[in-house]
């Protein structure tokens, strides 16, 4: 065979191979080597299904279901964006308190709590909880109502990182109070009760006050809205005397106005200017209707605004602290906090997420200045003993007669708290 055939044969093999052997080169990936840092596909394919998380942890949480399932889509996309985390979020619906208590002293504590903030200072006063000092730097140092981080200082120390707030306070009709030639709510006791029988003198079927007061948080806004002769009711110590002559006041009220109500017939009594003044929650405050809000002014009072706000601690016994803060700060973002106010109502914690003042738009989707101004104000830091005190205060007004609110009610109730307030 001439060398020019053998040439073209050895050729024709090599081109033939070349074909089948390709394919599985291809396959093992020889085609396109990736970098260590860019894994190709089939690669990428293989670790997801041998990935499992660095570090697990346990959030426990009290809330509606409605608010717990949105709290889990968030946390889903926190599992999904933090590979090297996995968050399991647990609801406490019922005795939060007893239950979380009870898990420290067994050594079986979550690593992160969603707590109410009167909580967390009788949680921290135990060794139950690690502070969070590290958490409050750089934007952040300055960025967080002090309204809200004043519950969480104990020992020179911050122990939580501030949710939202919902505090108790007191709406009033813009309207009646133009009527009656004021420019703002009155702060005074005395002032109060001359506007009321100024309002009613023009308006025989006015109401001057609308207030369940088997709610101790709203009665607790009813008693701190006024300048008071004495430290106020807001310690939750002993009543003062003016103090308990608004208790005695509200046995003077219709008996309907002392009993809960709906946002439909608040809405209804404002609307047609039947109503001076009502104690509400913000949350519920936001719920009513825009036209509504319009009419209406919160009072600034004096009451303790952290009442109804949640904060984030971290446990003493987690093991991996630095995660957990890695959740917090992604559950903290400002889009979250402005959608959970969207959602709720519940005041955000960061002051950068308040209107300012050349902000007209909805305070439905951002909260209103007025609101910033109000929270503030000099920040209180209550003792650790006070959420012991505020669920006595509960519990002792939950067992008001209301069917009628009687005036010798009201005196067996400031009698019974001021015998045994500490």
């Amino acid at each position: 065979m001439s060398r020019r055939k053998v040439v073209i044969m050895l050729l024709g093999v090599f081109t033939a191979s070349v074909a089948l052997l390709f394919p599985m080169f291809a396959e093992q990936g020889l085609r396109d080597a990736p970098s260590q840092d860019e894994p190709n596909a089939k690669q990428q394919a293989q670790l997801d299904k041998t990935w499992t998380p660095v570090v697990r942890i346990r959030v426990e949480v009290s809330m509606t279901e409605a608010e717990f399932e949105a709290w889990q889509v968030r946390n889903e996309r926190f599992n999904a964006n933090q590979r090297e985390i996995e968050a399991e979020l647990v609801n406490q619906a019922r005795e939060p308190l007893a239950t979380w208590q009870r898990q420290a002293q067994l050594g079986q504590a979550g690593d992160i709590y969603v707590m109410e903030n009167g909580m967390v200072g009788a949680f921290a006063v135990q060794g139950y909880l690690r502070p969070l000092d590290d958490y409050y730097t750089g934007e952040r140092a300055g960025g967080i109502l002090e309204a809200f981080t004043g519950p969480l200082l104990w020992n020179s120390s911050l122990w939580g990182v501030p949710l939202d707030g919902d505090p108790a306070l007191l709406v009033w009709n813009k309207e009646l109070l133009q009527r009656a030639g004021l420019p703002e709510p009155p702060s005074q006791w005395p002032s109060f009760t001359e506007l009321a029988e100024k309002l009613i003198d023009m308006e025989p079927g006015l109401a001057p006050m609308r207030l369940p007061i088997q709610d101790g948080r709203l009665m607790l806004a009813w008693l701190s809205a006024f300048e008071a002769d004495s430290s106020g009711a807001e310690k939750l110590k002993a009543l003062s005397a003016e103090e308990a002559n608004r208790v005695r006041y509200l046995a003077a009220l219709p008996p309907a106005d002392v009993l809960p109500y709906g946002p439909g017939e608040l809405e209804e009594r404002f609307r047609t200017n039947k109503l001076l003044a009502a104690a509400l929650t913000w949350s519920e405050y936001m719920k009513l209707a825009p036209d509504v809000r319009r009419k209406l002014v919160p009072g600034q009072g004096s009451g303790p605004v952290w009442t109804g706000g949640r904060s984030f601690v971290v446990s003493s016994l987690a093991k991996e602290p630095e995660a957990a803060l890695a959740w917090i700060k992604a559950m903290t973002e400002p889009s979250d906090q402005l959608g959970n106010y969207a959602a709720g109502g519940r005041l955000p914690a960061e002051k950068t997420l308040y209107r300012s003042v050349y902000d007209n738009g909805d305070s439905a989707v951002r909260p209103p200045q007025e609101a910033l101004l109000w929270l503030e104000r000099e920040a209180q830091t209550p003792d650790p003993s006070w959420w012991t005190r505020l669920e006595r205060w509960m519990r002792h007004w939950s067992h008001a007669q209301t069917a009628p609110f009687t005036a010798n009610e009201a005196e067996r109730l400031i009698q019974s708290w001021n015998q045994n307030a500490e």
